[in-house]
């Protein structure tokens, strides 16, 4: 994972996805394309700095899926599949993405299992944002709040990848919150005129000395502006000009407990509008509070909870068809895992079927045209019945009169 301070000199460049490379993503993927447009221009620049802007996406755990449905498709509805598809992907390149698992995880899928990472609303980490950049061939940059750029490239993964030179970048608001970046300011430069061996100018390029983490796109402007009218006027004054530093003028404060009565209000206002933080918001936080306490100490209280949410999950799992192919899914990924893990959970399954197969007519037709299917199929499978059968002849009478009949 490579790491780049906005502060100095760029390494990293900006080139977010073409409308073309999101087509062929969505087209990959499954997801609609309707929500695409044609006529967005990307602006590109060389020495990629902080976030211009960036598009909010909603918090609720599904922070990262969202961002990158959004980067591809223009619309977050998408982050269900991109979360199913990630995971399979990550359980089937388990060996490559083993060494970037946390301490405490056995194995990929010990660490699928134990967090949950097919249920909405857990949590990513970096390891499926690597595996999501190995799975998509496009590099994931993510910029945090000490100004830095880090990239996550599937060249992490296997160094043989190939990789498109686009990118999908994401803001990491307070390290767990993820936007999308649609913009970003450019890291200014500075022309130094120099010579050469043979006395010929040649000019090269800098970072400016003056930009500083609160500089704006006019002070750097301005900066450049000033060091290029400086060499000009060497050039046709013959003397050296001093050139003012390009930071601007303190104000002058008239009322210092005005002014700091002023200044606690904006920081106040600011700090509202970096987090999002409403008077509503504070009073649902103290709400959820009282209701946590209750929930722990109210025995009567917990279970009305419980039943109120079991309700609620029997309601969603009828009307909403995504959320019940999720369950669906994780029921299922949980139960072969268990199988294959657990003797005793195989043995119990398989005297289960056996019952299930004696007295239900409708699962023994299912279970014959699975056998027939596969046995049609599977070379392995063929063989092994064709040897089980030779040792049922001899010892049952019933098969072997059976057997006989069938030959007639």
């Amino acid at each position: 994972m490579e790491v780049v301070d906005v502060s100095g000199p760029g390494l990293m460049k900006f080139s977010p996805l073409t409308f073309e490379a999101k087509v062929v993503l969505c087209r990959a993927f499954g997801c609609e394309v309707s929500n695409l447009k044609s006529n967005i221009v990307n602006v590109q620049c060389q020495a990629m700095g902080k976030p211009r802007s960036v598009k909010r996406i909603r918090g609720d755990g599904n922070c990262f899926f969202r961002a990158i449905s959004f980067a591809m498709s223009g619309t977050e509805d998408n982050h269900v599949q991109l979360r199913t598809a990630c995971v399979n992907h990550l359980l089937r390149n388990a060996n490559k993405l083993k060494c970037f698992l946390r301490d405490g995880f056995a194995n990929v899928e010990d660490y699928v299992m134990r967090q949950r990472m097919f249920d909405a609303g857990t949590w990513a980490t970096e390891v499926e944002i690597l595996a999501m950049s190995h799975m998509l061939c496009i590099d994931i940059y993510t910029f945090d709040e000490v100004c830095k750029w880090y990239k996550f490239s599937a060249n992490n993964v296997e160094e043989s990848a190939d990789i498109s030179d686009m990118g999908i970048y994401l803001n990491h608001k307070h390290r767990v919150h993820y936007d999308v970046v649609t913009s970003v300011n450019d890291l200014p430069l500075l022309v130094n005129d120099m010579r050469d061996e043979q006395g010929h100018s040649c000019k090269t390029f800098d970072a400016c000395p003056d930009y500083t983490e609160q500089s704006d796109d006019k002070q750097s402007e301005r900066c450049v502006k000033q060091v290029i009218d400086k060499s000009n006027n060497e050039k046709t004054t013959g003397r050296k000009e001093s050139v003012k530093r390009c930071t601007p003028k303190k104000r002058k404060r008239v009322n210092l407990a005005k002014h700091r009565k002023l200044m606690k209000e904006r920081m106040r206002e600011k700090y509202r509008e970096k987090t999002c933080i409403s008077q509503s918001d504070v009073t649902e936080g103290r709400k959820r509070k009282y209701d946590n306490d209750k929930y722990k100490n109210d025995v009567d209280f917990r279970e009305t909870k419980k039943a109120k949410c079991r309700e609620y999950k029997k309601m969603k799992y009828k009307d909403d068809e995504k959320y019940r192919e999720q369950v669906i899914g994780s029921i299922k990924f949980q139960n072969k895992v268990k199988y294959h893990s657990s003797p005793k959970h195989r043995l119990m399954k398989i005297d289960q079927s056996k019952r299930k197969y004696e007295t239900n007519l409708k699962f023994q037709e299912e279970v014959k045209n699975a056998s027939n299917i596969k046995y049609n199929k599977n070379e392995d499978f063929r063989k092994e019945v064709k040897f089980a059968s030779k040792l049922k002849y001899p010892e049952n009478d019933e098969f072997r009169a059976g057997v006989k009949d069938a030959s007639k």
